[in-house]
């Protein structure tokens, strides 16, 4: 009879299979949605970690200039055993070399300060604006005086990127973007700005700013027919 008493009070304590179920699909309902909140934060803190960087390799970047008559460092300088791209010059400036790798970045190879050479492209996350220029041709290298740039708050000088060079992009002749939504890209003749950061690419203006933007907003041209963005004589 006790054992009998027993099993009724179990039975009546437990959960049946279909309350069972119903918690189940409730707590699966709920982490299709929150899972995707979680990954949209993980990801904001992954852009704003971005930004301090490229913020960072701004301020080197300035720094650089200021030693050197107001001249910005130019994309690669040759040294004994291969070259020395911007990065590995403005690095001493920063000390740091983890600042050159953004946290989104599963494509480029993380920086080092080893010598760098045709094969060995160990830059970092980040490419530099190769070329500004008057109009679409002829070219300037980016090693020039700052005072020639017209409008240093709207020229990008640095972005999140993959490139052919890894280092650098030039857009002259034009660029178009291609890929999917999260994993579009600007390409040019020679490199890439890439859209790391929830469809947007972040970006170092030549006044030490940063910015996020999409892409599409990198497109427009100005009066000269070149890309306004990355033109430093001619972009209004």
């Amino acid at each position: 009879m006790n054992l009998f008493c027993y099993s009724s009070r179990s039975r009546k304590g437990a959960f049946t299979l279909i309350e069972l179920l119903v918690v189940i699909a409730i707590i699966a309902i709920l982490a299709a949605i929150l899972f995707p909140v979680f990954g949209r934060a993980r990801e904001n803190a992954r852009r704003s970690s971005c930004q301090s960087n490229l913020k960072q390799i701004g301020l080197g970047l300035l720094q650089y200039a200021q030693d050197y008559d107001e001249i910005n460092a130019p994309i690669n300088s040759p040294i004994p055993g291969g070259f020395a791209p911007w990065v590995d010059l403005v690095q001493p400036y920063i000390k740091s070399t983890q600042v050159f790798n953004c946290p989104s970045d599963s494509v480029g190879l993380p920086y080092t300060t080893n010598v760098k050479t045709a094969a060995s492209r160990d830059v970092g996350s980040y490419t530099a604006n190769f070329y500004y220029y008057n109009n679409p041709t002829p070219a300037t290298p980016m090693g020039f005086n700052q005072a020639t740039i017209s409008s240093p708050a709207i020229i990008v000088w640095a972005a999140d990127g993959v490139a052919v060079n890894n280092y650098a992009w030039q857009f002259i002749g034009g660029a178009s973007i291609t890929g999917t939504a999260g994993q579009r890209r600007f390409s040019g003749p020679q490199g890439v700005i890439a859209e790391r950061h929830l469809e947007t690419t972040n970006l170092l203006y030549c006044d030490g700013h940063v910015k996020s933007r999409k892409l599409d907003e990198l497109t427009r041209t100005n009066s000269g027919g070149a890309l306004a963005a990355f033109d430093t004589g001619r972009d209004q």
